[in-house]
């Protein structure tokens, strides 16, 4: 072999050992460079980076975000009927034939069984925005402070009733009450369920009737009362 050819072998022998050495060069280089820039060395100060942002969770969509309250009374239910307090026993009701009461007016003659002193069911009857018109003896004013309705078991009667007062059969009537039906059998009272009215004399008195605590349409009246206070009832004064 010649020292020509000597100089040749040589040479390629150390071309892979010079670029190996170049490329790690170039990778030390590089990884400086870097990590200069992320110290704030180069490429701009530390003074230039925003801080972290801490997202704190929102609440779901149509929510508010204020703390649940387990111990937050339920509203209060405003379109309840108002209904005064039960009371009893009842005095003489003006509403039975005994004492000269009557069905007036009436959607059916079902009506009667409301006011004919037999205390049974009576006839079924629709109760949606249904009312009947009853009348006092000869056709005359009476006067009464409570109402009364006879409910012989759950499930068959209105869930409120509304009682109005007037002087002619046409009206117009003024409402005294509307008072919400306990869907139970009062055995205290041997199924009667009274409330107190306003004092009031007029001629006549309208009943209307709404469905019924399950929101079924049809059930029945058993007995209806309208009655005077006794006076050992009454406070001082002689006010009801």
């Amino acid at each position: 072999m010649t020292d020509r050819d000597s100089a040749k072998t040589s040479w390629w022998h150390s071309t892979p050992v010079l670029v190996s050495a170049i490329a790690g060069l170039l990778t030390a280089i590089t990884g400086l460079v870097v990590g200069l820039h992320q110290a704030g060395i180069i490429g701009g100060g530390a003074s230039d980076r925003s801080p972290a942002t801490v997202v704190a969770p929102t609440a779901a969509p149509g929510t508010t975000a204020s703390p649940l309250s387990l111990a937050s009374p339920a509203p209060p239910d405003t379109a309840a009927p108002s209904g005064p307090p039960l009371t009893g026993p009842p005095g003489r009701n003006l509403l039975s034939p005994q004492y000269g009461g009557r069905l007036v007016a009436a959607p059916s003659k079902a009506w009667s069984s409301a006011n004919d002193d037999v205390l049974a069911q009576g006839t079924t009857i629709t109760f949606l925005d249904a009312f009947a018109i009853f009348g006092f003896q000869d056709d005359r004013p009476a006067t009464f402070d409570r109402f009364g309705i006879l409910v012989p078991k759950a499930d068959e009667n209105p869930a409120t009733i509304e009682i109005a007062a007037g002087d002619a059969l046409t009206g117009p009537f003024r409402p005294l009450a509307k008072v919400r039906i306990l869907n139970l059998y009062v055995a205290a009272n041997d199924g009667w369920q009274y409330f107190d009215l306003p004092k009031t004399t007029a001629r006549y008195v309208r009943i209307t009737t709404s469905e019924r605590p399950d929101h079924g349409v049809m059930g029945y009246i058993s007995e209806l009362s309208l009655d005077e206070k006794p006076a050992s009832e009454k406070p001082p004064g002689g006010k009801s």
